[in-house]
């Protein structure tokens, strides 16, 4: 089993479409459940290496 991390907009329909999409692509099966999935809001963190050029924004 693996798991897919995927980063979206904060929009609900799109990430519903996602896990659809992913649903019936055979994704999110656990014993006799399907369609099981994780989603959640978050806050990223980063700690710049050497020669990298970090901004904030877009």
């Amino acid at each position: 089993m693996y798991k897919i991390f995927v980063f979206v907009p904060d929009q609900e329909d799109l990430i519903y479409k996602i896990m659809s999409a992913a649903t019936t692509a055979g994704a999110g099966v656990i014993g006799n459940y399907t369609g099981c999935g994780f989603y959640s809001r978050g806050t990223g963190s980063w700690l710049p290496g050497k020669g990298s050029h970090p901004t904030i924004g877009r």
